[in-house]
């Protein structure tokens, strides 16, 4: 809603002011672009997330639309790490076989983000950057162990998921891409079943002669929380690895939505489903 003189009114794009749209080319004349302005520009991608500001009464002077910067599309794997770039839309990246060779189950968890017409114009880079802990992107990467690649200025860095969620949100900063480490991964599994109460991310990696765990959870209020914990295999009692990993949940993690019981009760019996059928697959 958007208050004026005759009351409060439904925003459209009536309601908003002339824009000038910026259309860089190229990632560093996006940079400049973000650089050279006093209020800097407002980011564009897919554009779905600035709906929703716009509904709750963002109204900037200034856009800066990504979609002909070429360099922030690209999907690159060198057999370590998967790079995906920030303007890859939901539709395209679970498709790309570069995605689905690297980690399979990762393209199909991706498939299931959101409804058809978003997924064909929401970005990565834009599901990240808008810190909105109702979206999914988050969850999946944070049990990857992915990073996030910015460039504020000329300087480029590396942000851990997690992280860059719990800071504030630079205006002059740029997403580029995502990195997620390919090493010793075998397996990762999304349960989004209780979505929006919960959502629960899990990637598995060899370690040693063991397995490494890592599971992200978030709720519709919450940014992603990880657990993260080792077993020998997966041949033992689950239901009870389950239950030990969630016994390392701080008491203080939940949301106005969800008691912390109810998330460890919720959580562990998830990642019960996900590690049986992990372990029904061969894992």
């Amino acid at each position: 809603m958007k208050r004026t003189d005759g009351g409060l009114i439904s925003t459209s794009f009536r309601t908003i002011g002339d824009v000038a749209v910026i259309r860089p080319r190229s990632l560093d004349d996006a940079v400049a672009a973000l650089m050279q302005h006093q209020v800097p520009p407002a980011i564009l991608a897919g554009g779905t997330d600035m709906v929703a500001r716009f509904n709750e009464g963002f109204n900037p002077r200034r856009v800066l639309a990504l979609a002909d910067v070429g360099e922030l599309s690209a999907i690159e794997d060198d057999g370590e790490v998967l790079r995906i770039g920030a303007l890859v839309t939901h539709a395209r990246g679970s498709q790309s076989d570069t995605v689905r060779r690297a980690v399979p189950s990762f393209a199909s968890a991706w498939a299931r983000i959101a409804n058809v017409r978003v997924r064909f114009t929401a970005t990565i880079g834009g599901n990240v950057m808008a810190r909105r802990t109702r979206y999914e992107m988050p969850v999946l990467l944070a049990a990857l162990g992915a990073q996030i690649r910015v460039r504020d200025g000329n300087a480029s860095r590396l942000w851990n998921v997690q992280s860059y969620l719990q800071r504030e949100g630079a205006p002059r900063e740029l997403l580029t891409h995502v990195e997620i480490p390919l090493a010793d991964l075998c397996a990762f599994d999304y349960e989004r079943g209780m979505r929006p109460i919960i959502t629960q991310a899990l990637a598995v990696r060899r370690s040693g002669k063991g397995l490494q765990l890592r599971v992200a959870l978030g709720t519709e209020a919450m940014a992603p929380y990880v657990l993260e914990g080792t077993c020998d295999d997966l041949t033992g009692d689950i239901e009870a690895l389950a239950a030990r990993l969630f016994e390392g949940l701080p008491s203080g993690v939940c949301d106005h939505l969800t008691s912390n019981a109810y998330l460890r009760d919720v959580g562990r019996t998830l990642l019960g489903r996900q590690l049986t059928r992990l372990a029904r697959g061969g894992l």
